[in-house]
């Protein structure tokens, strides 16, 4: 019986698996390229500010000068009220007097009595001030230079802004008991008139305190 002979086999095709590996394969990493070098952000020098102009250095020494100016005249009128009030409540009170059977006065009354010294310290300091203005204006200086006078006068004016109102709430207070037992005179009239030309003569000392402490501050400064 004959040997049977092999048939020849057809070459497989490979269309199909090449298409399949080609669907199912991985595509390659792109390529990575090195990040830039970050930035180095240096400083910028500081700036200096343009200098001010001359016509700006001249407006505000200008302002500063009237300000001061201001501020002097107003210290003036201050001490020209304090001398007219003190006075007054200085005057009124020493003349608070009745005569007759029931006459009385102010002296027997220590409230009375330390609001009419008070006024008289006010008046002394006040004068002076006045003195020293007037001397300052005539000879271009003062009875007392330099830092000491800016240290005394706020120290006084403190002092006796302090008094003044101790003095006038105390004679006000005897006031006030007097006429709730006694009912209101002319002793009681005229010390109440004291007591309110030393109560807004308190208000100028404390006005001129502000001052004196503005002129004290600015001398430390300059």
């Amino acid at each position: 019986m004959p040997a049977a002979v092999p048939r020849p086999t057809a070459p497989r095709s490979t269309r199909r698996s090449d298409s399949f590996h080609s669907a199912h394969s991985t595509p390659p990493p792109p390529s990575l390229s090195p990040p830039p070098p970050p930035l180095l952000l240096l400083p910028l020098p500081p700036t200096k500010p343009d200098p001010p102009s001359a016509d700006g250095l001249e407006e505000a020494a200008f302002r500063r000068s009237h300000a001061k100016d201001r501020l002097r005249v107003a210290s003036y009128g201050f001490r020209v009220s304090q001398a007219v009030l003190s006075l007054v409540s200085l005057s009124v009170m020493a003349s608070d007097r009745t005569r007759g059977w029931s006459g009385d006065s102010f002296y027997r009354y220590r409230e009375y009595r330390f609001c009419l010294s008070v006024n008289a310290i006010g008046l002394l300091f006040s004068g002076f001030q006045l003195y020293d203005v007037g001397y300052h204006v005539i000879s271009g200086k003062h009875v007392i230079p330099g830092r000491l006078r800016s240290l005394f006068e706020f120290f006084m004016d403190q002092v006796m802004a302090y008094l003044l109102m101790s003095a006038s709430s105390a004679a006000a207070t005897r006031v006030d008991d007097w006429v709730l037992n006694w009912g209101k005179d002319q002793f009681t009239k005229m010390a109440s008139t004291s007591i309110g030309a030393a109560f807004v003569a308190f208000l100028s000392f404390a006005l001129s305190s502000l001052i004196s402490g503005y002129n004290l501050c600015t001398r430390d400064m300059a």
